[in-house]
């Protein structure tokens, strides 16, 4: 479980990543094609893309060191830090769900991934497997 969530929560990082930088440069990359195709094109939802853009790269920066630590047996630590900056985002700009998803559903997995028993089994004295 531990390397399910290390994939997921890679992936997931690197696309709320790349979320982050759309909703930053939205704005401009839009006049620039109004300008140079002489197209109006729709705003997206609100004014709110560049905040958006910032909380989702903090997200991924927080969603990191989360997936670091649900691999290292701390998942329900590592949960919360993948999770609360994605639902922060998301009530910021719903529409960033679509890149933080990802996060979002590996910070569910690492829930289930915890630390080892604290007390290993002991060897058995009639075991002889040497």
């Amino acid at each position: 479980m531990r390397f399910v969530v290390l994939l997921f929560g890679f992936v997931g990082i690197l696309l709320t990543a790349v979320g982050g930088a759309f909703f930053l440069y939205l704005e401009q990359v839009g006049r620039m094609i109004e300008q140079e195709m002489e197209v109006t094109l729709p705003t997206l939802l609100n004014e709110a893309n560049a905040e958006a853009g910032l909380f989702l790269w903090i997200a991924a920066a927080f969603g990191f060191v989360g997936m670091l630590m649900a691999f290292l047996r701390r998942g329900k630590q590592g949960a919360a830090l993948m999770l609360v900056p994605t639902i922060g985002a998301a009530v910021i700009h719903p529409v960033s769900l679509i890149f933080s998803g990802l996060q979002a559903f590996s910070a569910l997995l690492a829930v289930f991934v915890g630390p080892l028993p604290i007390n290993t089994p002991k060897k058995d004295p009639d075991d002889h497997d040497d």
